[in-house]
This record gives structure tokens, C-alpha cells and sequence, in this order.
């Protein structure tokens, strides 16, 4: 709604921006050179979304299934090495990590790193909820923190910043991730072996539109480096969540299993254009998300231009947010709002209790123009994970009981401190 809500003063055209919020002064200071998520003027976002969106879409990710089954086959080797009690979010981490970092430079830059990320997660969830809750409390910090930004130079900022734990954040980012990585990301681009990932695409795209104006080499690194920051964390905490709705919820995992043994005959017929018609194998995703949105919060937020939205006037200047997380679980949207039911995804016709549920308040990857660009390239790693691990393998969750999602998982901006364990053994 607030996308097309227009300013009621001066004729501007201007919508709902992220600038001066919270989100979009940190990604200011921590990533030197303009990138999807830095980016608050609503024209130059579009234009950067424009020149990455070739490494997203369709023909992409069907291009670069053959990277996402490489990785998946390696994580169900070390799946079978090490049957029995496994932690599966230590294993979808190092998964996800390789992955996603293959598709956003080249693995053998980033493998290595992954330690290094979760110590930063780790100061993260130190650091970020002080900085939220103050901005909850106290408005005006964001527009000192814009302020800042226009008096002191970022660089200046990120010596002089007073939270000792976020100054070694953006110090452990900037230098333990990014610099390794600078001499070594143009051979990512140039390379002549075939591979298909997210700069492949950009770069080819460029090469075959010459008019086009070329990203610089600082706003591919800085691209790349937010892709795959946000594509890391939040595909980790949708996998995780859906593994624990399908352990923890009877009956589930049976009926996808049904579904999948059903419709393939091997293990090798699965893929991902086929995973697509699956009925259950989405409902289960997409229940999941709609219970454990992987981001939510005041990070995500906007600026009002001034504007009238369904008959409310909003002054300049008033930040706006959507609780996903409320809104997804909210009885005024969902029958049954805060249990795990696949099938409302699919049984809605005259009669289910499922008829009336109100899908447009589904938004796990958000909405409008600022909507998340790696959407798809998240779906199909969620199925195919689910699938190939649902086929191959008998999962049982470890202590069941003990472990219950809502109570022992931090949300902030995103989720902290889950571990879903389960008994894994290789189906004969």
C-alpha cells in the first residue's frame, strides 16, 4: 500500500523511501561503494536493481542448478558419513555458506570464511538489539545518525563509532571478508569455464546490451558482498525453521515423502522445474515462511514523502514498518493462524477452513520495489534441499520436546541461538 501511496505537497513524485532509517544509515557506513542496499534515492534504485537483475532470472536459476546439485550432493555426503544424531543447522550453515558464496565469487574465496561470519553474527547479536531498541525509544537517533553522515565522513565514522562491539563488527567485515577478496573477484567475472552465478550473469548481460551503463568494479564487490551477507543468514534461518515444522509437526514429513516417492522414481529425476508442481512440497515451504518470516522488524522501514494512505494522512517524515511476523500469524488473515497447516496452501476451495485465508498478507521476502531480489534463487534451494534430504533420508527430531521454536529463539531483526537436531539415517 504505502509503494503507491503518492505526496500530497509540491507535485513530487517521490514514494516511500528507506532514507535517513536506521537500515539504511548502517549500510552506509559498513559497505563503501554503492549497492542494492544502500541505495535510498528511489531512481538510482532502480536503475542498480536493473543491472543485477540478470543474474535473477529464470534462465539464471535454471543455469545455475547444476552449481546448487554440486553443493547439495556434498551435503548429503557429509550427511551419510556422519548418520545419527546430527545438529542440521551446523550443517545447512556450512551448505548455505559454500553455496551461496560460490554464486557471489567464486568458492575458493569465501569457503574458508565462514568462521569468521558467524563470530560477526555473533557480535551482531550483541550489538543490534541496543541500537534497535534505542531507536525505539528515542526517534530522533536515526535522524542524528543521517546527520552524521553528511557532517563526517563514513570512514571517519567507522573509527569513532562508541559501541566497542559494532566498530569490531564493521572492522572484522571490512577486513578479515572484504579485502582478500578485491584482487581475486575480477578472475570471478573473467572467468572462461562455463560456470553459471550471479556475476556471470550481470557481466554477460552487460556484454550483450553495450548501451547500458557498467557497474564498477567497487559496486560489483559491494553487490556481491551484500548478497551474499543477506542470502546467507536468512536462507540459513528458513531452512532450519522448515526442518523443525517438518520434524516436530506429526505426519508431516510422511505425506511429503508420499508425495515426493510418488512422483520420482530416483533420486536423480529430481529437479527443480519439476519440484515446482508439487502441491505439498510448497505448502510446506510456504507455511513455514508464513510462520517464521526470516526477516522482520524496524530494519525494515520507510520514510514517509507525506502522503494519504487509505484515508490517513502520514506527515513527512514519519517512519512506517510492517511486523511480518505479526501480520503473517494475525486471525484477521489466517484460520488457525499459529499452527503449521501445508495444505492452506492448496486447499482453498468453497468449503476449507482455509477458504477465506487473505494470501496478500504473505510477504516473507517483502513487497514493492525494495521486494527481495534473490527470492526465487531462495525457493529453489529450499526445495531441493527438502526434497533430496526428505528422499534419501529417515530424519526424527532429537528431544522434541525440549526444543519448541517459539520459546527458545531470539528474534530481533532476524533469529538467533536455534539448533534443530535430528536422528539421521539413510533410508535403504
Amino acid at each position: 500500500m504505502i509503494y503507491n501511496a503518492k505526496p500530497t505537497h509540491g507535485g513530487s513524485d517521490e514514494l516511500f523511501g528507506r532514507d535517513g532509517t536506521l537500515q539504511d544509515v548502517m549500510l552506509v557506513i559498513i559497505l563503501r561503494a554503492p549497492n542494492i542496499g544502500s541505495l535510498s534515492n528511489r531512481a538510482e534504485h532502480k536503475k542498480m536493481r536493473k543491472r543485477l537483475l540478470p543474474g535473477f532470472t529464470s534462465n539464471a536459476l535454471f543455469e545455475q542448478e547444476s552449481l546448487l546439485r554440486l553443493h547439495l550432493d556434498r551435503l548429503l555426503q557429509r550427511l551419510q558419513q556422519n548418520a545419527g544424531v546430527i545438529d542440521l543447522t551446523d550443517y545447512f550453515s556450512r551448505f548455505l555458506w559454500d553455496l551461496i558464496g560460490d554464486l557471489s565469487f567464486g568458492e575458493p574465496l569465501v569457503a574458508e570464511k565462514h568462521d569468521t561470519l558467524r563470530s560477526l553474527v555473533d557480535i551482531y547479536q550483541a550489538c543490534f538489539p541496543l541500537l534497535e531498541a534505542i531507536t525505539y525509544a528515542v526517534p530522533q537517533v536515526e535522524g542524528l545518525l543521517k546527520l552524521a553522515l553528511h557532517l563526517v565522513p563514513p570512514a571517519t565514522l567507522r573509527a569513532v563509532l562508541p559501541i566497542a562491539t559494532f566498530r569490531e563488527y564493521m572492522a572484522s567485515l571490512l577486513i578479515n571478508i572484504r579485502p582478500p577478496l578485491l584482487p581475486l573477484t575480477p578472475c570471478c567475472i573473467d572467468r572462461q569455464d562455463g560456470r553459471s552465478d550471479f556475476l556471470t550473469h550481470i557481466m554477460g548481460h552487460k556484454s550483450r546490451n553495450p548501451t547500458e551503463v557498467e557497474l564498477s568494479y567497487g559496486e560489483l564487490h559491494s553487490n556481491a558482498t551484500v548478497l551474499m551477507i543477506a542470502g546467507f543468514k536468512t536462507t540459513e534461518t528458513s531452512l532450519s525453521a522448515l526442518f523443525y515444522r517438518l520434524l516436530s509437526t506429526p505426519g508431516v514429513l510422511e505425506k511429503l515423502r508420499s508425495e515426493l516417492v510418488s512422483t520420482f522414481q530416483s533420486i536423480d529425476d529430481i529437479t527443480g522445474k519439476k519440484l515446482l508442481s508439487l502441491p505439498y512440497l510448497n505448502g510446506c515451504i510456504f507455511e513455514s515462511l508464513r510462520l517464521t518470516p526470516p526477516v522482520a522488524g524496524k530494519f525494515a522501514s520507510r520514510r514517509s514523502p507525506g502522503a494519504m494512505i487509505e484515508g490517513f494522512y502520514v506527515p513527512m517524515g514519519t517512519e512506517v514498518y510492517t511486523e511480518t511476523y505479526t501480520m503473517q500469524r494475525s486471525p484477521r488473515y489466517w484460520h488457525a493462524p499459529d499452527e503449521y497447516r501445508p495444505e492452506r496452501w492448496f486447499e482453498r476451495g468453497e468449503g476449507s477452513p482455509y477458504a477465506r485465508d487473505v494470501h496478500e498478507a504473505f510477504k516473507p521476502f517483502s513487497s514493492g520495489p525494495r521486494a527481495c531480489l534473490g527470492r526465487e534463487v531462495a525457493l529453489q534451494t529450499l526445495r531441493l534441499t527438502t526434497a533430496l534430504l526428505a528422499y534419501r533420508f529417515d530424519l526424527k527430531m532429537k528431544d522434541q520436546h525440549r526444543f519448541i521454536w517459539e520459546r527458545e529463539v531470539e528474534s530481533r531483526m532476524v533469529y538467533s541461538g536455534y539448533h534443530v537436531k535430528a536422528v539421521v539415517q539413510e533410508r535403504v
